[in-house]
């Protein structure tokens, strides 16, 4: 298939560019179970670990601060389980 000609003395051809974007993506609990469930070293579970715990201390004061008693209670058990978790295993 011959390329298009665009202007005298000029045509159109296929070009790769590349480019970097920063988007943003929604992640389930169930894809960061598979991302952790994933990981194919303990190196690469600590980094994914990390990642996470990183996320939870960027969490502002002022959200925090909009917790009611029901969402504290909620994520303190949860965390109160995995620090269990930890220190049975």
């Amino acid at each position: 298939m011959p390329l298009p000609l665009l202007e005298r003395d000029s045509m159109r051809i296929p070009k790769w560019v590349e480019f970097s974007k920063e988007i943003e993506i929604d992640l389930t609990s169930e894809d960061i179970n598979v991302i952790l469930e994933e990981s194919e070293t303990l190196r690469g579970l600590l980094y994914n670990i990390n990642t996470i715990l990183q996320f939870l201390k960027g969490v502002p004061d002022k959200l925090i601060d909009e917790f009611n008693d029901g969402h504290r209670k909620i994520i303190i058990n949860a965390f109160e389980e995995i620090i269990a978790k930890m220190r049975t295993k």
